[in-house]
């Protein structure tokens, strides 16, 4: 259960991972609902909220795809099998 925040008017409801490369900071997103019932997406850089865009969830998960297939590719050269690792419980985001 993620615990509801206030962010500038927002309730945080959802937290969920965000990973950047090379970077320890900023390490969640969450989905807030604003006062007048509408959500949206909360991310963070270097330490100071702001709302996002869809093209900012959309560069972010290009990223990860690239990471994922080199990863894989760096497996598949030294013979490694490559099997999805087991998957966190459904709703937890920690």
């Amino acid at each position: 259960m993620v615990k509801k925040t206030e962010i500038q008017g927002l309730t945080k409801v959802m937290r969920f991972r965000v990973l950047h490369h090379a970077w320890e900071c900023d390490p969640y997103g969450y989905v807030a609902t604003r006062p007048d019932g509408t959500q949206t997406i909360i991310l963070t850089t270097h330490c100071w909220e702001y709302e996002a865009s869809p093209e900012d969830l959309a560069e972010l998960i290009s990223e990860y795809r690239k990471v994922l297939e080199e990863t894989q590719a760096a497996m598949t050269m030294v013979g490694w099998p490559i099997e999805p690792a087991p998957q966190p419980e459904e709703g937890h985001a920690d």
